[in-house]
């Protein structure tokens, strides 16, 4: 994932008009990503997530980001110049994530998965996982550079293979 306001969507080619929101600060907090995975653990969070895991702090973190107005989006840079896009859809009694593939060039951004109760493929296939963990930008923190972790956790839900 990044922060870089050149790769956050504005506005993704035929897709929803959001509206989007950089929401970087979720990416660091814990029961973001067991939201985020919840799904993917078909149901056995308590064992997935391991200790400290609370489904009612689950449950009420995720009433508020189902809640809030923006759309939080994240973008993680691909081989040449693609984006990958994960959008929280936040719309009353139509809420879900979608994961797209897009280029700058495109007219027409591509969904390759979508989970909103019933996840929809065909998502990503291994290799592209892969170049997604792999694509070489630069996270900073403050100790300085560092390789972006969360690009493959994010991705994994866009998986092909769920």
């Amino acid at each position: 994932m990044t922060n870089d306001v050149d790769l956050h969507p504005a506005r993704i080619s035929s897709y929803h008009d959001g509206p989007f929101g950089q929401r970087p600060e979720l990416l660091d907090e814990r029961l973001f990503w067991m939201g985020h995975l919840y799904s993917w653990g078909s149901g056995g969070a308590g064992l997935f997530f391991g200790p400290g895991y609370a489904w009612a702090d689950h449950r009420a973190y995720w009433q508020r980001l189902w809640q809030r107005a923006d759309w939080p989006a994240f973008t993680i840079p691909l081989a040449a110049g693609h984006r990958f896009h994960v959008v929280y859809r936040t719309v009353p009694g139509e809420g879900g994530v979608d994961y797209l593939v897009n280029h700058p060039s495109w007219t027409r951004a591509e969904l390759v998965a979508r989970d909103d109760g019933h996840f929809m493929g065909p998502g990503l296939s291994w290799p592209d996982l892969v170049a997604a963990a792999d694509n070489g930008h630069v996270r900073r923190d403050h100790h300085g550079p560092t390789r972006p972790p969360v690009a493959p956790a994010a991705s994994l839900r866009g998986l092909g293979c769920s």
